[in-house]
């Protein structure tokens, strides 16, 4: 039973060195790697040459930011003009692509019944307004 416990041992020590000797890569597979990595590496240069700047990125967010701050001012005065065409009130903007045109209704309803002999105990005239 000795001899088979011996025996085992040094198939596994025999087995772990073959392992080991056998997982370091020869001369040829490592120029491989080192070749593909080189490969890797100008076509991720390549790539990155594609991508904007930072001097383009802030540009463009300092553009963005100076556009919605002139847009946002609700009443600027300039650019704006009002008056009487036409028989109308206008509000327009100077390049006449937004106009305002209020205008105002009035409307009376009035509704007014008279009845000739209407009461009857008395048959006077009965006027009803509302």
């Amino acid at each position: 039973m000795r001899n088979y416990r011996v025996y085992v041992a040094a198939m596994a020590a025999l087995g772990i060195a073959t392992t080991i000797y056998a997982a370091e890569p020869t001369r040829e597979e490592l120029q491989a790697q080192l070749d593909e990595l080189k490969a890797k590496v100008s076509q991720l240069e390549q790539a990155q040459q594609n991508f904007v700047n930072r001097q383009d990125v802030d540009a463009t967010v300092k553009a963005i930011l100076q556009d919605a701050d002139q847009r946002s001012k609700l009443f600027a005065m300039e650019g704006f003009t009002a008056g009487y065409t036409d028989g109308k009130f206008i509000l327009q903007s100077s390049d006449g692509n937004f106009l305002l045109h209020p205008w105002l209704q009035f409307q009376l309803r009035n509704t007014t019944s008279w009845r000739i002999d209407g009461k009857q105990p008395t048959n006077n005239d009965d006027i009803q307004n509302g």
